[in-house]
């Protein structure tokens, strides 16, 4: 996964989703114990060995724990700039 931020994500993968297809998402941190779930993701575009999903229905807690995430990266890469 990358580009990751609370409205989606570039996702590596060599398995061919078609664009448009719904799918459900377990995100997994290094940092976090347990999964951030995602409920509903379409898929907004495909490229060769990639698709970009967009988050359209998560739990609140998930989404908390998704910023809480995207902030500790946010300041780790502060920190080594």
């Amino acid at each position: 996964m990358e580009n990751l931020s609370l409205g989606g994500a570039a996702i590596l993968s060599n398995i061919a989703i078609p664009r448009g297809e719904y799918l459900a998402l377990k995100i997994t941190f290094p940092t976090q114990a347990g999964a951030i779930e995602v409920e509903l993701a379409p898929v907004r575009w495909v490229k060769e060995h990639s698709f970009g999903v967009e988050f359209i229905r998560m739990a609140p807690d998930a989404q908390q724990r998704l910023k809480q995430y995207l902030a500790l990266l946010e300041g780790a890469t502060s920190d080594a700039a």
